[in-house]
Order: C-alpha cells, then sequence, then structure tokens
C-alpha cells in the first residue's frame, strides 16, 4: 500500500496559491498570444512564391511585364512583403473600378 504524503500549510499560503494559479491560468486564456510571421519583411523569390501561392514561371513573368513590385541587387529579386499586399489589394480594386459593361450600338 502506497504511503500518503500530505502537505501542510496555512489557510492564507493556500488561498495564495490558489490565486496564483488561477491569475496564471486566466493571462494564458485572455492574453493574445504573440503571432510570430515566419516570413521576413523582404522576401525572395521561393518565398514571394509561396506568399502569393503562385508558381516561378508566374511571378517571372510578372517581374518581366513589370506588373509586380520587385527590387534587384545584383542578380537576384527580392519583394516587399507590404507592397506585395498594396499590389494584391489594388489589383482587386482595379478590376472591379476599371470594368465597363459592353455597349451595343
Amino acid at each position: 500500500m502506497p504511503q500518503e504524503k500530505f502537505i501542510l500549510t496555512s489557510k492564507e499560503e493556500l488561498q495564495s496559491l490558489i490565486q496564483d494559479a488561477v491569475t496564471v491560468a486566466v493571462l494564458q486564456i485572455y492574453l493574445p498570444q504573440k503571432i510570430v510571421d515566419p516570413l521576413p519583411s523582404y522576401l525572395n523569390v521561393a518565398q514571394a512564391c509561396e506568399y502569393l501561392k503562385i508558381a516561378k514561371s508566374t511571378l517571372y513573368s510578372f517581374t518581366q511585364k513589370r506588373d509586380i513590385p520587385f527590387m534587384k541587387k545584383g542578380k537576384k529579386l527580392y519583394f516587399s512583403k507590404i507592397e506585395l499586399e498594396t499590389w494584391i489589394v489594388e489589383g482587386k480594386k482595379n478590376k472591379r473600378h476599371n470594368y465597363e459593361p459592353r455597349r451595343e450600338f
């Protein structure tokens, strides 16, 4: 038969332990967790493709046509994440606002 162990504490110590445990639990639930973005502010080609969910050939086509914002340092291409987000949003806006229905003559 296992031996039972008892811990003696005062009422105040027990209340303090319980209060501390509840405080920690509440803070863990209600405080927003820090979201860690795995991608840096400036993306290379592979990261930009992953971020935009497009193929490398599509990305290179966009850069060749100057359709997408990019920077070139030597032979390497870099993409600002903020500029890519803006490019995506502006592309959606342009498609909506530039739409003109066909007119019949």
